[in-house]
Formats: structure tokens, sequence, C-alpha cells
């Protein structure tokens, strides 16, 4: 229990962003590996599609996979069983960018590029 309310402590509490050069293929295919056993869970299919070469940004590793990750939760949430959640990652004018909509996902209601 200790360590539960240590560990909510340290995520409401604000930090500096820590920017370092990053490749976004590297850290979209990180965050997806670590939630691969959360679609299984949720039976849905996790894909990526990166980029053929490195996509260099400068970032914070660490808030980028939160954010990344929250949004693939989000997306889990919002489909239904055996559906699909697509993350992908491209180049626009010599730049890292998110793809159109950057997941998409399957789900009654929602548009399928809404994220």
């Amino acid at each position: 229990m200790r360590r539960v309310l240590e560990d909510l402590r340290e995520i409401a509490r604000p930090r500096p962003l820590e920017r370092a050069p990053l490749d976004l293929n590297a850290v979209a295919t990180g965050v997806v590996e670590s939630m691969q056993s959360g679609a299984a869970t949720a039976q849905l299919t996790l894909a990526l599609e990166t980029w053929a070469s490195p996509l260099p940004i400068l970032g914070d590793a660490y808030g980028l996979n939160r954010v990344c990750q929250n949004l693939l939760v989000n997306a889990f949430q919002a489909t239904p069983e055996h559906g699909r959640v697509r993350v992908g990652v491209a180049r626009r004018s010599g730049r890292a960018a998110r793809r159109s909509g950057g997941v998409a996902r399957q789900s009654v209601g929602v548009d399928r590029r809404g994220c």
C-alpha cells in the first residue's frame, strides 16, 4: 500500500521536461510492445506502422511514453472486442509527424481516425 501511495504522489507531482534526442519509431515500438498484453486482454489487435528510417525528435521520453500509453488505453476502451487499434508514425516535410489521426481504431459511434 505504501508503494502505491508513493507512486501516486510521484505521478501527481509536476516534473520538469527532460528533452533529449529520440527516435519516434523506437518510442512507438516500445509503447506498442508494452501495451500488447493489454490489447490481448481486451481481445484487440494492436498494430504498428513505423517509418523506414529513423524519425529523430527532441522530446521528453517519460512524458511521451505516458501520453502514448494514455491514447492507447482510451483507444482500447472505445474499441469493441476483436477490433483493431493501429499506431502509426510518419514523416511530413522532412520532420517526424503523427500519422493522420495518430491512433486509429474501429468503434461504433466513434470516427476511426478520431484520436
